[in-house]
């Protein structure tokens, strides 16, 4: 992983695949094994709204008693430079939006890798730097 942002509703990721991995794995793993953490905690803290929510998900379904991830996913593969460069800015810019104004600098959000590009401070989850792909 060289970049993230974790948003009160969605995440954004700039992820490498290396073989055999693909994207479509990875993500049904991903969702599998962290909606079943997510799970466990909503029902852990006893949040009965919470815990209605992804049971209503869930049933509708049919696959799972708890449906915490939307079906789908959105990807793009990084093409350029340029692109790279568009996409770390709206990932760690995403919590400073007008509809999130969760912080008035990228930086300032814990849940982020913005502060390791940024300021070079480490990220709360390990990340590889992606800067070392654009040199050579």
């Amino acid at each position: 992983m060289h970049a993230f942002v974790i948003m009160p509703n969605h995440i954004h990721l700039l992820v490498r695949f290396v073989s055999p991995h693909n994207l479509a794995n990875v993500m049904r793993d991903f969702k599998k094994f962290t909606a079943k953490k997510i799970a466990q905690r909503i029902i852990t803290s006893d949040d009965q709204h919470l815990l209605t929510i992804i049971e209503t998900a869930g049933g509708k379904r049919g696959k799972s008693q708890y449906k915490v991830w939307e079906d789908g996913y959105d990807a793009r593969d990084v093409f350029s430079v340029r692109f790279l460069e568009q996409k770390l800015d709206y990932i760690h810019n995403n919590p400073c939006q007008l509809q999130w104004r969760l912080v008035e600098q990228p930086v300032a959000y814990k849940w982020s890798s913005a502060a390791f590009y940024l300021v070079g401070r480490p990220a709360i989850i390990d990340i590889d730097d992606v800067r070392e792909y654009l040199v050579g």
